[in-house]
């Protein structure tokens, strides 16, 4: 009995022990993730660059597709030794990459508002709780993914990079039973050197993916929580000497219409001695075709940069330039080579695009014109996957939002897959980029998390860099946010400082529960009357719900900046009733600069996804708790994108006015 008795006082211990302690470390945000880089790829040449785009590259090879899957419960009882070269993989399944594990029918899908899901006690999501929690009894799935692939001979003398685009929440990876590293953010990619891992012939790549984790107190957004390998896996290679991250800046004097390029690198691997033997050579093209610039052999002796370090060339002018903008989305091209003893090494085709959003006074201004905010808020749904969206999806989303005189969407509530900013930039559709970074059930209108703590403080300022980095040579970005709901804090002056310092062209940042740190003011869901008391300085600063709110929040009042509508005329059910209403006072007002509607589709998941006909499930249908049952119907269109009534209202109501923005 004493030895039984001895043997239940260890199992505790054991069973935690089984835990990643990752997974529950505020402090721990990535081991060997690399640095980030944009999702522009390099070629081997300017011919193959001119045909390279984010699904095509000969440097690319994608390991999509139908993987070797275990899901578990919680972490004590996933397989532990999976990611060994001899482990057997007998009674496992198999799962499609990208998906997400609950609609390939592996756990439960759970649609909450703003409570978090598990036991909330900052930084650990592995409490107890509930019985009525469906994290209860699926305290935390884990989903071991695994496959083997080869790599091309061609790549033999190149660093081969493993790219995960979108993991949640957390995951870990391995290659041939080696320990590669560990990533959170689950909506901006993790990339890993894997080179020193990896043999001839076959090699075996392992990946445990996490639903909930530290970073999960980051990611409470108002959508569905799902969990898995929910965008794509790739292998890069890159050349060992090689430029990783590249930036074309646009300069643009308005008055004189003159614009210029600032080119933005870091290296990897450039040692001295082949320093002085390699140069960059930069041309740029107009949006038809011309070459309007050409620097030939820049020596890099002079430029001395480490991995990551950037450096910044001189500027170039192009002259006169002509103006993107919604209508007449103009891009140039910058192609630029790096060069070794006059061989190429890398090409690498940038978009361009000269354009500026500033705030001048209390008026918002695009290209020099007044300017209004015609948006609308889009989460990345499918009613079949989820969060795993095709091209074909967005697509459709953009070709209908042009449809209905929309110029702006904002990527609620986090960056989204690289192929909507491609799109946009093609299309015409601005872009108010968002980090990934929301804490509702904690600290709506508190200063809570991230609030004044470093630790979560690092881990926003980082979630916030590595998107800016990732999508700052995108024309179609014009605006960041800091984020959703997540409070107030010194972390949010940390964000905007660090988004300055990587953004050079200084677009203009948003964020609604903190106008202190933002170049604007912003507030969800005003009425019209508020409104009205607010043109003469008259109103009361609140949350959504009445919160209160104060000036170390939102600064003195009237501040007498633009005032934009981050999200408004929710969009649910028999809605957007009053919506003339709201726009013939923004036309009144320039110190009114429109906002985004929230949101653009119905996220209804498919009862069955193989029947289109089999109709929708909510919150609640799948017996997941907590949940906000159909709260998450509040689209201007339905999960398969067919307008509903009230999308025809905002068409109307949005279409332009004559001269309103035309340059």
């Amino acid at each position: 009995m004493r030895y039984l008795y001895l043997l239940f006082l260890f199992i505790p211990f054991f069973v935690s022990s089984q835990i990643p302690s990752e997974i529950q470390n505020n402090k721990i945000i990535g081991v060997n993730k690399l640095p980030a880089r944009t999702s522009i790829w390099p070629a081997p040449s300017l011919d193959v660059a001119e045909i390279t785009d984010y699904d095509n590259s000969p440097w690319v090879k994608s390991l999509n597709g139908e993987w070797l899957f275990h899901r578990s419960p919680d972490p004590e009882s996933r397989p532990m030794d999976f990611y060994k070269i001899d482990y057997s993989h007998n009674n496992w399944n198999t799962i499609t990459v990208p998906s997400t594990m609950e609609r390939q029918g592996f756990g439960t899908a759970i649609y909450t508002n703003s409570v978090y899901p598990f036991k909330v006690n900052p930084p650990y999501v592995m409490d107890e709780l509930p019985l009525e929690y469906t994290a209860f009894k699926e305290r935390n799935p884990v989903g071991s993914y695994a496959r083997y692939f080869t790599v091309s001979e061609d790549w033999k003398d190149k660093q081969i990079v493993l790219h995960l685009a979108g993991a949640s929440s957390a995951s870990y990876v391995w290659v041939n039973g080696n320990k590669v590293g560990y990533s959170q953010d689950s909506r901006l990619p993790a990339e890993f050197d894997i080179t020193p891992y990896l043999s001839s012939g076959e090699n075996y790549l392992a990946i445990e993916a996490y639903k909930y984790s530290d970073g999960s107190y980051l990611e409470d957004q108002d959508y569905w929580r799902l969990s898995g390998i929910y965008r794509d896996v790739f292998i890069r290679a890159i050349p060992k000497v090689s430029i990783w991250d590249v930036y074309a800046e646009p300069t643009l004097n308005l008055d004189t219409k003159q614009g210029g390029i600032k080119l933005h690198y870091s290296s990897s691997n450039f040692s001295k001695k082949r320093r002085k033997n390699m140069s960059i050579s930069i041309s740029v093209t107009s949006p038809l075709g011309d070459e309007v610039l050409s620097e030939q052999n820049i020596k890099l002796s002079s430029f001395d940069s480490g991995f990551g370090k950037e450096v910044v060339l001189p500027e170039l002018s192009l002259g006169e330039v002509e103006l993107w903008n919604h209508e007449s989305p103009l891009q140039y091209t910058v192609w630029v080579e790096l060069m070794e003893n006059k061989r190429t090494v890398e090409a690498y085709k940038l978009p361009v695009a000269f354009r500026k959003i500033e705030v001048k006074g209390e008026v918002l201004f695009l290209n020099g014109n007044k300017f209004k905010v015609r948006g609308v808020n889009r989460h990345e749904f499918s009613p079949i996957e989820g969060w795993a969206i095709t091209k074909e999806d967005m697509i459709r989303d953009i070709r209908l939002m042009k449809q209905a005189n929309v110029n702006f969407v904002r990527t609620a509530h986090y960056p989204n897959d690289p192929r909507w900013y491609e799109l946009c930039n093609e299309y015409g559709m601005m872009v108010m980029d968002e980090a990934n970074l929301e804490s509702h059930g904690l600290s709506y209108h508190r200063r809570v998390l991230p609030g004044d703590d470093v630790i979560w403080t690092k881990a926003s300022i980082e979630r916030m860099e590595r998107m800016v980095i990732r999508d700052r040579q995108q024309p179609c970005v014009l605006m960041w946010s800091l984020g959703n709901e997540a409070g107030y804090g010194d972390a949010f002056h940390e964000m905007y400082e660090a988004t300055q310092k990587v953004d050079p062209e200084l677009r203009l940042i948003q964020y609604a529960d903190m106008n202190a740190a933002a170049d604007f003011d912003s507030q969800t869901y005003p009425t019209i009357d508020w409104l009205k008391q607010h043109l003469v300085g008259k109103a009361t600063r609140k949350g959504e719900r009445g919160e209160s709110t104060n000036e170390e929040q939102h600064g003195s009042y009237p501040s007498g900046r633009p005032f934009m509508l981050n999200e408004y005329s929710h969009a649910m059910g028999n809605s957007l009733g009053n919506f003339k209403d709201y726009w013939d006072l923004f036309y009144e007002n320039d110190i009114l600069v429109g906002g985004f509607v929230w949101d653009w589709i119905d996220q209804f998941l498919l009862r069955d996804k193989t029947n289109i006909d089999s109709g929708f499930l909510y919150g609640g249908d799948f017996g997941d708790f907590p949940n906000n049952k159909n709260f998450c119907g509040n689209g201007l269109v339905d999960p398969f994108g067919n307008p509903h009534p009230h999308f025809y209202e905002l068409k109307k109501v949005y279409q332009a006015l004559v001269g309103d923005c035309i340059n």
